[in-house]
This record gives structure tokens, C-alpha cells and sequence, in this order.
């Protein structure tokens, strides 16, 4: 070590950021060999804490070589230099050629960082995806994004410019790359900003108004937005919500308009797990605009590809109100969203993981709000009739049948619905005329002799056939398995939860079998007999057998003789 450079390493650890751990974007921590000024050091991972040097230039460039490789996530993206010093020059705190799980990714100049006086330490977050088309800065914004699904990412080197006036002293206390949540834990400082995040991820300490002008409660801090212009792929959207790390976001933040969250593709994965539930997610549900007699798309539908199970959604470019109805919530306990405190035209969004295959749902709304709303890989289907012969029709609907005014419910009478889904995951539906209080089952006659079946909608937590329910004197009811595959015999025991639908039968224990039909359409469960799982015994008319001698029978749908 030449002490003209590097005079010494602090070994308590410094508090005055706010801190009193390692975190893991902390470089001085776990650097195996450190080069200041082109002068080399080293010293035994975690026994430094602080770094003093005398710059003998205009700036000095710190190297830092991690032997193991440091484990950082593609939502670090954000690069902190605290320090003190005298005659500091601002702009050229920067970030440059990282070497991460073995390739070497080149960083152009980056933008003005911000900077922040924190007990009376300069603090400079450099956006090192830098804010521009530059070919290196392509490479590693492409290298995040392509391997923005990675739990972690190996670093092994980094280089980190301090800007100072040359033959002065200076003293870094932290060199690292964080995400938002993590920089907002570590300086809490800064935790009543209102910061907005660009398309190129570049972080701005904006004064938005979105809350102190246009809500209804007084906020006038704690948001989080995107600005510029649209990130449109969901490996973009993906990196947004990483590097906002919603999981380490202080309780403060209350507003997170994500207009710019725009991606031409769809995910089935909630990207905004973990977010404060008390906060508002703004999402463009979409709306349309009508000139000349022509119709256009005015905001792009973002809801169905960006689907989530938070509490409180709302469309802030739009006059409306939502009820918010999560999977597995009470129906009862549905949040009405309404930021602009005066809003009367009604929303609503119902948020469900669904199985890959076949799914019961009992809209907490009349309809979709518009054919756009429905998520990419996804059938709706309906009960149409039962027949005579006890088979149950299903017919897939249309996106008008979708939109119609009363596509699920008049508010009295329930048309509940099966969602096949082509791969499992979250999904989020946009519609109108949303149910407050919904309550109990809300049934259908959907035929069957002298109407005695029907196509139930759940909206409690319960099991419909136990003694002194609703259909405990039925002869039976079906539901669809939790694997999405078949429809079967429901037991006084089985339970149908919040959003679900059964068929119920109470034409008498002689009456023939249910059996469904699906048309002409391979749907994979047409052949399946809705009473799968029933040991009882019926003769080829498909009446039920309560004794059964010599003979021909159907059991569990299978051919069965007895001698």
C-alpha cells in the first residue's frame, strides 16, 4: 500500500448513513483487492468499513476485484458513492466496466447523478443504466434485462469514479449498486421523496403532483412514478419493479402511478408482490375515444398483461371509481378505490391465480369493460341448458357475450362461468358495474326435469351440502377439482370458497347422471362424467340403482358386471 494514496482503512463502521450492517451492494465491505489512483491494496474481506485517500488528479478511479464473484440481483441498478472531501465535483461520480458472471460490460459517461447532504456527507445515486442509446450502455441494459429473471448475478469487478479537486483529501464511506428500497433503508433521509423512475431506469427526485393536487387525502409525498416514456416489454417491466424493490419500500409510500408500465406481451406473474397494501397502484385499465364516428383505443390495456393480487387498483387517467375483489378475500371486504374522492362511474377488477385448465368463477361484476380486457389465453364458457337425459351444455362465449350488459348477473340472477386457462398463474379482469356486498350463493336454473338444477355461484367460505345448508337435502352437487381437470361428486364435507360455482341437482336420487358437454370443442373434460368419483351403480338409461342384482352397470363411468 503507498500511503501517499491510501492512507488508511477505517475499521468501525460508519453510521452516519443510516446504517449499522453490510448490505449487499456494499463494495469497501467485501472487495478482495481495492486499486486507488492505479495504486493497489488489499486487505481480508469485511474489515473495511471507510476509505482515505489523497486524489492526485481531477478525479480518482476506484477498482474493486471481488475473488468469489458478489452476489448482486438485477434490480441493483442504482450506483451510491458517500463520501467527504473538499472541492468535490459533482458530475463525475460515476459507474463503469462491471464485469458480471464472467463478461465484461462496457459503461459509457452516465448523467448527472443526484446529490444529497446527509450529515454532512455527499451522497451521489448515479443512474449507471445510463440514459441514452449509446452502444455500450445497449449492452448493459440488455444484459439486466436478458437475465432480469436470475434470483442473483456474480460480480467480479467494478470501477467507480470520485470526482474531487485534484492534491485533496477524501474519504469514502460507501461505494455500492442497490435498488430503490434498499438506498431508501439505508438513508432514511430521503425516504419523504416523491421519485420517479425514466424508461432507460434512470432515477429522478421528482416533484410530482400526483397526489398534492388531485387526492383526497393530503399526501403530498411517498410516490413513486414512472416517467418519459413507455417501457413496453415485460422484461422491462420487470427490471422497473425490481430495482423499485417494493418489499424494502418504507410504509410512507401511498401512490405508485405506473402509466408508462406499457408491454406489448402479457405475464401471468405478479410483478408487484410485496407492495404496501394500504399503497394505490395506478395501471391503465384502458379506455377508448370516439371522433367522427370513429372509435379508437385511447390508452393501452394494461391490466390483463401486467395482472396482480393487490388490494387497490385504480385507472388514474380515467373519471371512475373500482372495487377491488381479490381471490380468497371476502367479498365483503372488497376496497373501493376512488383517489380523486368524487368519481360515479363504476369499475371493478377481480384478481384470481388460476390452475391451468378448467376454472369455476362467479363474476363480482355484470361485465367485462371491454373485449380487450380479456387476458391472452383465456376461454370463457357458460352452462346453456340440461337436458332431459341429464347433459349439462356448456357454450363458449364471445367477446360480445363478454361485453353484454348482463353478461354475469342482472344483480339478482347469477350466470356464473368456467375460465379454461392455458397455463396457470395470475390474471386480472377489468370489468363494470362492480357488486358491493356480495353475499351467500347466488344460483342460476339452468333446466333439468321441472327445473331442479343449478348453476351456483359461491360468494362465501362454507360447504354447501352440510347439515342445515343451503343444498344439504340435495341429491348431489358437483364441483370442478382443484387441478382444473374433471368435475366431481361433492360430499357433505367439501367446501366451495369466494368466487367459486357448483351444479347442484335436486332432481332425486333415480334421476340419470349429469354428464357434460362442450359441443363440438376438444376441451379435454367433455368425456369426464360430472359425477367422477360416485360409487353408486346406474343401469345403461342412466338411472341410479340403489340395490343392484345380476347385471350391467355403469360405476365411475366404467362398465361393470355382476354375476
Amino acid at each position: 500500500m503507498k500511503r501517499k494514496v491510501l492512507k488508511t482503512f477505517a475499521l468501525a463502521l460508519m453510521v452516519a448513513g443510516g446504517w449499522s450492517q453490510a448490505w449487499a451492494g456494499d463494495f469497501i465491505d467485501d472487495a478482495t483487492t481495492i486499486k486507488v489512483a492505479s495504486t493497489e491494496t488489499s486487505a481480508t474481506s469485511g474489515d473495511k468499513k471507510t476509505l482515505t485517500f489523497t486524489v492526485t488528479g481531477n478525479d480518482a478511479a476506484i477498482e474493486f476485484s471481488f475473488s468469489d464473484g458478489k452476489s448482486i440481483t438485477p434490480g441493483q441498478i442504482f450506483g451510491v458513492i458517500e463520501y467527504s472531501g473538499t472541492g468535490t465535483n459533482t458530475g463525475k461520480c460515476r459507474f463503469r466496466n462491471f464485469t458480471i458472471n464472467g463478461t465484461e460490460l462496457e459503461e459509457g459517461n452516465q448523467a448527472t447523478p443526484l446529490s444529497f447532504t446527509i450529515n454532512s456527507n455527499t451522497v451521489m445515486i448515479c443512474p449507471f443504466l445510463k440514459n441514452d442509446n449509446s452502444t455500450e450502455n445497449k449492452i448493459l441494459k440488455t444484459y439486466f434485462k436478458t437475465n432480469v429473471d436470475k434470483a442473483s448475478l456474480s460480480l467480479t469487478y467494478a470501477k467507480a469514479y470520485v470526482g474531487t479537486t485534484g492534491n485533496t483529501s477524501c474519504t469514502v464511506n460507501r461505494i455500492g449498486i442497490y435498488t430503490l428500497g434498499e438506498i431508501l433503508e439505508l438513508y432514511p433521509d430521503l425516504k419523504t421523496r416523491n421519485w420517479q423512475i425514466t424508461d432507460t431506469y434512470e432515477l429522478k427526485n421528482g416533484n410530482s403532483t400526483i397526489t398534492s393536487s388531485t387526492t383526497n387525502d393530503g399526501s403530498t409525498n411517498g410516490e413513486i412514478a414512472t416517467n418519459s416514456a413507455a417501457i413496453t416489454t415485460i422484461a422491462g417491466c420487470k427490471l422497473f419493479c425490481k430495482a423499485v424493490d417494493f418489499a424494502n419500500l418504507p410504509d410512507n409510500y401511498r401512490y405508485f402511478w405506473f402509466r408508462y408500465l406499457q408491454p406489448t406481451e402479457a405475464t401471468t406473474e405478479d410483478l408487484f408482490e410485496g407492495m404496501n397494501e394500504n399503497a394505490v397502484l395506478m395501471l391503465s385499465f384502458g379506455s377508448y375515444e370516439t371522433k367522427n364516428e370513429v372509435t379508437t383505443l385511447k390508452n393501452p390495456y394494461v391490466l390483463p398483461k401486467l395482472p396482480t393480487m393487490h388490494k387497490r387498483l385504480i385507472d388514474f387517467d380515467r373519471n371512475m371509481y373500482n372495487y377491488t375483489f381479490v381471490d380468497g378475500e371476502n367479498p365483503a371486504n372488497a376496497i373501493k378505490v376512488d383517489v380523486k374522492g368524487s368519481q360515479t362511474t363504476n369499475y371493478a377488477t377481480y384478481s384470481r391465480r388460476l390452475v391451468a385448465g378448467y376454472n369455476s368463477c362467479a363474476m363480482p361484476f355484470k361485465k367485462l369493460a371491454h373485449t380487450d380486457d380479456v387476458p391472452e389465453g383465456i376461454t370463457f364458457y357458460k352452462v346453456a341448458e340440461i337436458n332431459s337425459n341429464g347433459v349439462v351444455s356448456f357454450t363458449k362465449l364471445s367477446d360480445s357475450d363478454l361485453t353484454a350488459a348482463t353478461a354475469f348477473t342482472n344483480g339478482t340472477d347469477w350466470t356464473p362461468v368456467i375460465i379454461k386457462a392455458e397455463k396457470a398463474g395470475v390474471y386480472t379482469f377489468v370489468g363494470r358495474d362492480g357488486i358491493a356486498n356480495l353475499s351467500g350463493y347466488k344460483s342460476k336454473t339452468v333446466g333439468g326435469s321441472n327445473n331442479q338444477v343449478f348453476w351456483v355461484g359461491s360468494f362465501v367460505n362454507e360447504a354447501p351440502m352440510a347439515s342445515g345448508k343451503d343444498y344439504a337435502s340435495y341429491a348431489a352437487c358437483y364441483g370442478i377439482t382443484s387441478n382444473g381437470a374433471s368435475f366431481a361428486k361433492m360430499s357433505s364435507d367439501t367446501k366451495t370458497t369466494y368466487y367459486r360455482a357448483f351444479l347442484a341437482d335436486n332432481r332425486g336420487s333415480n334421476a340419470r347422471a349429469l354428464t357434460l358437454s362442450f359441443g363440438d370443442e376438444a376441451t379435454g373434460i367433455s368425456s369426464i362424467k360430472a359425477d367422477k368419483g360416485d360409487n353408486s351403480y346406474y343401469n345403461l338409461s342412466g338411472q341410479r340403482v340403489e340395490n343392484p342384482t345380476k347385471g350391467l352397470y355403469i360405476v365411475n363411468g366404467k362398465k361393470v358386471v355382476i354375476k
